[in-house]
């Protein structure tokens, strides 16, 4: 069984019995009483009363220690209008407690103010030199709010100066109390409190409340500091109990609508706006509460909650939510930094404790946070200044900080806090003393089951039971936290219907069904599961809390996945699995062929209608206009499809849906954020007796997405010392696989800032070096990746993308092939300093001189065909064009004189050339022969094993289906690949050719890297390659050593028409770009609007391309305009092209599409006349080196070419 996060699943045992009694007597739902079972509330009064929790259930605030003597001298102090200083901590709690201090005495007429000490000055707690400046101001009364209960001294030496102490605290007391007039802490040992789970702004309401009694003040109960109350009771988790969940739900109730000025400044500076939740709370509002305090002056958020001036308020706001992204920034920062040292040491100890004289004091406990959330074990983080170490410790279930620290207290000079959560101080010169202590102390109290984090299941139950009715009354036992926590359900045996990265592109989003009934997922940081389930198609067990989904006034049910396990089956070992692999390749092929990439993350999709025939549905058809807006509306509930998507006029009317398959891949983006802008494009048919069709163009609006922690990614890459750099890049690059000699030569120049000239045979050794050197630039300074041809760029991209992005680097695309607005995104991210890899062909690196500029890479890696003069000034030329400093120039073929000339040319790099000739390669050379298949057939059927390259996807698909009906029992499976697989089936499939478990793989799109394919005893070229790059990197001889190699040549003539015809669709040529001209000039005259793409109009052109598809036909109207022969404007969601009657004679390669296009065609026919025309002994030369019989293993003869 397979967990996405190796957790344990902890299902609470049903009580049958009490769990039907308590649902019947009720009326809730069978779960929801299984939920109240679990929290020991089986009695339904009991039950009842946790649901609606009363104002009435607040417990009496005077069984509070000390209450009564803390009112008796504040109601003093109200009568003698003595002056009241409220001294708070700065976190969230601590202002909150504070605000709610000030607002309820000043409502009682007193004469108070607040003091909160700076956090990087002053430090945690009451000081002397505040207290002293307190007493010399006139402070006669002296109240702390979540702080004192350790401050014996402080507390005495406000008591010399006259002051009268009293401490309002919750954490965890010393051995001696303060010498305060009254101590209210209800975790005292000397006296019982009746309820002992108050945080400090929980104590300071019921102290406020006690006070009222007291002076006769109604009502008693201060409800407008309630929401104060519920904002510091959830954000210092605390548990959500007894008289903290009275405070948490009615304050949430009361900040949905706040009148308090300030709560609702935040609220809208964040974009909150009706029913707030803890979630809210939690992660949006305590953080920026938090922040000020964290960052130094935690008097801005105590501002920000006692002023009544709406103006002042948004201006707080507004400076607290900059102040919480300048946190986050330094945060991620230093997440980085700790993640850095924990790897440099070989993994985290049993207890984390790290320190760092760069990191600010008021993050630490943030980021040991996020380091127990991603290791599970306590974690220590520590800012060193002036020879003292200062910081936050955070724990787990098992492990009480109070404890350990009370262990460790000779080695610290202040400590203090919860079990979970702690401040410390101590000697730097202790700092490893403390360390190995900490860790003894984890090691003598920890058990191997407390580090593996474990999920408590409320209840197994049927997906059919996830309804409205169960959500709402899963309500009613919110706000969930510490102690209440939200309700986990687990259904098992879901079948994934569909699956997809989505919201910033690290989580995981599912549409399942049990056969009876449908439900949408998210998970969370689960995106990494995406593709692997939608290949292997396996069962999944969720667990899962349920979500309602607000959207434009529509509520939808939502699972949010919590865990994610595949009972039985492991999908890696399904991917493993060779024959079951295998029959999933075949059994999907159809729909691998039609969705290559995620359609779901185009740019830009062409669809028609479908349903356009049903009902009055016609007549609105014929209504529509080519370029009309119109609308995109999912229908979650739609009983034949969950993902349907219905398709309106502008004004609602009913035109039909998207396809079943296309809605099924485009629903779960949308449901997490995708927005689609949708336009008419063609309506269609029409004729006697034949319907209209409906054919449209859907744009996604947020194409570039990043994942959550990719700065923090690449923040940690910054931060490893330059000698771990590539050993941390090797395992996310290459496996962890030491680089060869030549590859080591290359990397350790180029950390020494050196270029180089290298000379690498195999595709996968340039692939890996030019990933390790843009990577280990990047971590630091942006590097540009340059390949001589919009194809290899692709390619590259989608070879190279995701492991890149995987270190958080941020990967952008540019050739002359992208349309205007994708275009002009790449060099605005460019310009934004948005961008760490650009992978860009030649062309758009010329035509974009000044944009690359901007990014100011420090590399420049170039591949080039040879290392001829006139590759070599194109390298040259390109370094220029970017401004880089070093540049790696990488080939598959040059002898060293020719490597130390190119060197020469581009300043005198290092020259690396790998490789001597290959004697033991063989050369089957059938060019123009035909048969191909037959051949294939017939090598196979010997057992020999094979990689075979095609040029498209779907004769790749085609011959490896009928090589399996053509090869009767093959003793291993044959497989194809291409760009439409998912990205891990693809690896998985190169694995298992280099492990020997298949007999064949034909392959479409980047070459396999047969450098490591063992046993490969053939290599065959079934069509014809585009470009003296692809040939070499297909063509050279797989594995290394002394094993006879095959490379067989079956491509002739007819290939090469096939690829001008696949080129042409792509990038449209001269002549096909004149009957486009002549087409649009026609139409201009005749008709003096020409409106892009109105039916009319692009079937004149289409019919003048012999039925081009419509992106050749957007091809040419875009080379045209960047041509300027042809002028375009928007209008009325279309364009209105313009042909001026006597344009000037212009250039087509003024277009960057057409000058792309151009080198592709040029690259496609040079290829092409070397590879038909070049004599056998020239080409086994290309493939193998020259080779010389002197040169030949011993007892072999050397390379030769044969029939």
């Amino acid at each position: 069984m397979a967990s996405s996060a190796n957790r344990i699943w902890s299902v609470i045992a049903a009580d049958p019995a009490r769990r039907d009694a308590l649902a019947s007597l009720l009326g809730v739902p069978l779960p929801v009483a299984q939920v109240l079972v679990n929290r020991g509330l089986a009695n339904p009064r009991e039950a009842r009363r946790f649901m609606e929790a009363p104002l009435e259930d607040l417990s009496d605030p005077f069984a509070l220690p000390d209450v009564a003597a803390a009112v008796a001298r504040l109601r003093g102090a109200v009568e003698r209008r003595e002056r009241i200083t409220v001294y708070g901590d700065y976190d969230a709690d601590g202002v909150t407690a504070t605000a709610i201090l000030v607002r309820g005495l000043r409502a009682l007429g007193a004469e108070v103010d607040d003091y909160i000490p700076h956090r990087l000055r002053e430090g945690y707690g009451l000081n002397l030199a505040a207290v002293q400046g307190l007493a010399d101001r006139g402070t006669q009364v002296l109240l702390t709010a979540d702080c004192g209960i350790r401050s014996v001294d402080e507390i005495r030496a406000a008591g010399a100066r006259g002051l009268a102490a009293i401490v309002l605290d919750h954490h965890e007391p010393g051995e001696a109390l303060p010498p305060a007039l009254a101590v209210v802490n209800p975790k005292r040992r000397d006296v019982a409190a009746s309820f002992a789970g108050f945080c400090a702004a929980g104590l300071a309401f019921q102290l406020i409340r006690a006070l009222r009694r007291a002076l006769g003040a109604a009502p008693e109960v201060p409800l407008d500091l309630l929401d104060l109350a519920a904002v510091g009771t959830i954000a210092d988790v605390v548990p959500l109990l007894a008289d903290n969940r009275v405070l948490a739900r009615h304050g949430l109730m009361r900040l949905s609508e706040t009148p308090q000025v300030g709560l609702r400044a935040l609220r809208e500076a964040i974009g909150r706006g009706g029913p707030a939740d803890a979630w809210e709370v939690g992660f949006l509002l305590a953080p920026r509460l938090n922040a000020a305090g964290r960052m130094g002056d935690a008097g801005l958020a105590v501002r920000l909650l006692l002023t009544e001036d709406e103006t002042e308020a948004r201006e707080l706001a507004a400076l607290l939510d900059r102040e919480n992204r300048a946190r986050r920034e330094v945060g991620d920062q230093m997440l980085a930094e700790a993640l850095a040292m924990i790897e440099t040491a070989g993994g985290p100890d049993l207890a984390i404790v790290l320190a760092s004289e760069t990191w600010h004091p008021g993050v630490v406990g943030i980021v040991a946070s996020r380091l127990v959330d991603r290791f599970h074990r306590p974690a220590v983080l520590l800012a060193l200044a002036e020879g003292v170490a200062r910081g936050s410790a955070r724990s787990i279930p098992g492990f009480s900080l109070v404890e350990a620290l009370e262990s460790c207290r000779d080695l610290l000079v202040r400590y203090g806090g919860h079990h979970a959560a702690a401040g410390l101080t101590l000697e730097a010169s202790a700092l490893d003393h403390f360390r190995r202590r900490l860790v003894e102390v984890a090691r003598a109290t920890l058990r191997p089951e407390d580090l593996q984090p474990v999920i408590a299941v409320d209840a197994e139950i049927e997906l059919g039971q996830v309804t409205p009715d169960l959500a709402h009354h899963l309500a009613a036992l919110a706000p969930f936290g510490m102690d209440n926590p939200e309700p986990v359900f687990v259904t098992r045996g879901l079948r994934v219907l569909s699956s997809g990265l989505v919201g910033e592109g690290s989580h995981l989003q599912l549409g399942v069904t049990d056969g009876r009934a449908y439900a949408d997922a998210i998970g969370f940081d689960l995106g990494d599961l995406s593709e692997t389930l939608a290949f292997t198609g396996v069962p999944v067990d969720l667990a899962y809390t349920v979500a309602v989904d607000r959207w434009q006034g529509e509520e939808r049910l939502r699972l949010e996945v919590v865990d994610l396990q595949t009972p039985g089956l492991d999908p890696e070992q399904v991917l493993a699995d060779t024959q079951l692999l295998v029959q999933r390749l075949f059994a999907r092929a159809d729909e691998y062929l039609q969705w290559r990439g995620r359609v779901e993350d185009a740019e830009v999709i062409h669809t028609k209608v479908v349903g356009v025939t049903f009902g009055d549905r016609q007549a609105v058809v014929a209504t529509v206009s080519p370029g009309a807006p119109l609308a995109l509306v999912r229908e979650p509930r739609n009983p034949h499809d969950p993902h349907a998507l219905r398709v309106l006029t502008a004004d609602g009317r009913d035109l039909g849906y998207l396809s079943a398959r296309l809605a099924g891949r485009l629903a779960p983006a949308i449901d997490a954020g995708a927005r689609y802008e949708v336009r008419a494009l063609q309506v269609t048919g029409g004729a006697e007796g034949q319907s209209l069709g409906l054919n449209i163009v859907l744009e996604r609006h947020d194409m570039v997405r990043e994942r959550a922690d990719a700065a923090v990614r690449r923040a940690a890459l910054a931060a490893v010392a330059p000698d771990d750099l590539m050993r941390r890049l090797r395992l996310h690059l290459t496996d962890g696989r030491p680089p060869r000699r030549e590859e080591q030569e290359i990397l350790d120049a180029l950390l020494q800032g050196q270029g180089a000239v290298a000379v690498l045979p195999e595709a996968g050794s340039r692939s890996r070096i030019a990933a390790l050197a843009a990577a280990a630039c990047a971590a630091r300074h942006p590097a540009v990746i340059a390949l001589p041809l919009a194809g290899l760029v692709e390619e590259r991209v989608e070879v190279l993308g995701a492991p890149l992005r995987a270190l958080g680097l941020r990967v952008r695309m540019a050739h002359g092939g992208l349309s205007a607005s994708a275009w002009d995104r790449v060099w605005d991210a460019v310009a934004g300093g948005r961008v760490d890899v650009l992978i860009a062909s030649a062309e758009a690196l010329s035509r974009a001189e000044v944009q690359a500029q901007a990014l100011r890479p420090r590399l420049l890696v170039v591949e080039v065909d040879d290392l001829g003069d006139a590759c070599i000034d194109a390298a040259r030329a390109l370094r220029e064009s970017v401004g880089a400093p070093a540049v790696l120039c990488l080939a598959p073929r040059a002898d060293p004189a020719q490597a130390q000339r190119a060197a020469a040319g581009l300043g005198g790099p290092k020259t690396v050339v790998a490789g001597r000739a290959r004697t033991n390669v063989r050369l089957v050379d059938r060019r123009g022969e035909g048969d191909r298949d037959r051949h294939i057939r017939d090598l196979l059927r010997k057992g020999e094993r094979a990689v075979i390259y095609l040029a498209t996807p779907r004769e790749a698909v085609r011959l490896a289906a009928w090589l399996r009906e053509a090869v009767p029992s093959p003793p291993a499976p044959i497989a194809y690949s291409h760009g439409g697989l998912p990205r891990r089936a693809r690896a998985v499939l190169a694995q298992l050719l280099r492990e020997g478990r298949l007999l064949a793989l034909v392959a479409a799109g980047a070459a396999v890297d047969t450098a490591d394919l063992r046993g490969i005893q053939h290599v065959v070229m079934a069509s014809l390659p585009a470009s003296r790059l692809r040939f070499a990197a297909q063509a050279a001889p797989p594995g290394p050593g002394r094993r006879l190699a095959t490379v067989h040549l079956l491509f002739g003539r007819a290939d090469l028409d096939e690829q001008r015809r696949v080129l042409a669709q792509r990038w449209p040529d001269r002549e096909t770009l004149a009957r486009a001209y002549r087409a649009l000039r026609r139409l201009a005259e005749e008709q003096g609007t020409v409106l892009w793409p109105e039916p009319g109009v692009a079937a004149a052109l289409g019919e003048a391309l012999s039925g081009a598809p419509v992106r050749a036909l957007e091809g040419c109207v875009e080379i045209l305009v960047q041509c300027g022969v042809v002028l375009r404007e928007p209008e009325d969601g279309q364009w209105r092209l313009t042909v001026p009657a006597a344009a000037p004679r212009r250039d087509l390669r003024e277009s960057r599409w057409f000058a792309e296009g151009e080198r592709e065609r040029e690259a496609l026919e040079t290829t092409a006349r070397w590879v038909l025309e070049a004599a056998p002994r020239e080409m086994l030369d290309a493939i193998a080196g020259p080779a010389a019989p002197s040169s030949a293993p011993e007892g072999r003869e050397p390379a030769r070419p044969s029939g």
